[in-house]
Formats: C-alpha cells, sequence, structure tokens
C-alpha cells in the first residue's frame, strides 16, 4: 500500500499539481514606475491588456524587458536601470497572468507571442525608435525566442536562463527522450493543456532557426 501510494503521488498527483499551479494567474500589485518612466497599456491581437513601463531611448534602440514565470516588471528594475543606464530605451511589461496584466493563464508562456507582437506594435509607433532588442529572464527569455520567427523587427534577442516550456522543446535534448526522463513532464504539460484549454507553441528551436538574420546571446 506504502508503495502505491508513492507511485501514485510522484506519477500522477505531483506532475498533474505542476500543472495546475503552472495556469494559476500571478498577478500582483506593481509598485509606481523608475524615474523616466510612463506607465503604458497595451492591447494584444487576441484581446488582452497588458499593462507596462516604457522610457524612450537616448541611442535609438529599445529593448523589450519580459519577467521570468510567476513574476512581473517590477521584478526587472535591475535590468531597467542597467539599460537606461547605457543610453537604451525599455519597454517592461507584465506578461499575460502576471502583475497587473489581464489572461488566465501564463506561467508557461505559451501565449506570449502575442504580447511580444504588442510590444513590438508599439515601439514601431514611436518615432524615437530606430532599432528593437529583446532582454528576457527565464520564461520572458523563452517567450522571446518563441517570438523571433514572428518578428523579425527584434534584431537581437538575450536569453538569460531559458530552459523548455512545452515537451517537444524537452524532447530536443537527447537525454530527455526515454520516458523515464519525460514522463512526468508529459503528464504536466497534458494537464495544462486539458485544463487550460490551451496549446503549446511551436517549439523554440523551430522559431531560432527560422530567424535567420536575428542574433542571440544565452545566458546559462
Amino acid at each position: 500500500i506504502a508503495i502505491g501510494i508513492i507511485i501514485v503521488v510522484l506519477y500522477v498527483l505531483f506532475p498533474v499539481g505542476m500543472g495546475i499551479a503552472a495556469i494559476i494567474p500571478a498577478q500582483s500589485a506593481v509598485g509606481n514606475p523608475p524615474a523616466g518612466f510612463e506607465e503604458i497599456t497595451l492591447i494584444t491581437d487576441d484581446g488582452i491588456q497588458l499593462e507596462g513601463w516604457y522610457s524612450p531611448p537616448q541611442s535609438g534602440i529599445a529593448i523589450i524587458l519580459l519577467h521570468g514565470s510567476g513574476g512581473s516588471r517590477e521584478s526587472v528594475r535591475s535590468y531597467i536601470e542597467i539599460l537606461t543606464s547605457n543610453g537604451y530605451g525599455v519597454l517592461a511589461l507584465d506578461q499575460r497572468g502576471h502583475g497587473e496584466s489581464g489572461g488566465k493563464t501564463g506561467r508557461l508562456g505559451w501565449e506570449g507571442t502575442s504580447d511580444v507582437g504588442a510590444a513590438v506594435a508599439f515601439l514601431e509607433d514611436q518615432p524615437e525608435v530606430k532599432h528593437i532588442g529583446g532582454l528576457g529572464i527565464s520564461m520572458g527569455g523563452e517567450v522571446l525566442l518563441g517570438a523571433a520567427s514572428s518578428y523579425p523587427q527584434i534584431e537581437k534577442i538575450v536569453a538569460d536562463g531559458a530552459t523548455r516550456r512545452s515537451l517537444n522543446e524537452l524532447l530536443a535534448l537527447e537525454s530527455e527522450r526515454p520516458l523515464v526522463r519525460n514522463y512526468t513532464a508529459r503528464v504536466m504539460f497534458a494537464t495544462v493543456q486539458v485544463i487550460g484549454g490551451i496549446k503549446p507553441p511551436s517549439p523554440l528551436l523551430e522559431s531560432i532557426k527560422q530567424a535567420e538574420n536575428t542574433r542571440f546571446l544565452f545566458i546559462a
């Protein structure tokens, strides 16, 4: 009985619980914007309202700055300081389901390409912006990499701590292909699809390969 309970917990309850946790919104209050920033609101192509901060560039280069899973633009203030001190403009967004943005899901970044699209459209409308780059932390990096093929306007992307956000991305690693290695992930991602009602995006590697003119920096 004890062994049976352990098996159920490890191979059913644990991965299902992880999947449920992945679709629980991480919305939270955000403080006042940093000096020189204004608060902005963007609407994605699927109707989600995103909240963010924006500061125009001194160099003509604006950076889309995306936080990690469960975070918000509040958690990337140190990155904002680094970028603005070097003359970059910054658009720091709360991704859907995070911070003060709308949306019911988002901890895996599966629908994040639409968020990136709204950011690109906003920056293209700013006359002071001549070039667009992206800096993503963890899930934010994954979202930017996944959007690279859809938005070649993002000329350079820095992904800090990106890993994988779907089963296809996990299976890109040969070491993860045996079932004993990926079973838990399979159950977790299936739970997200069934309960969240959303589908996983195209694999990151596929997007990166298609973004032939984009330059990438990966920080492990």
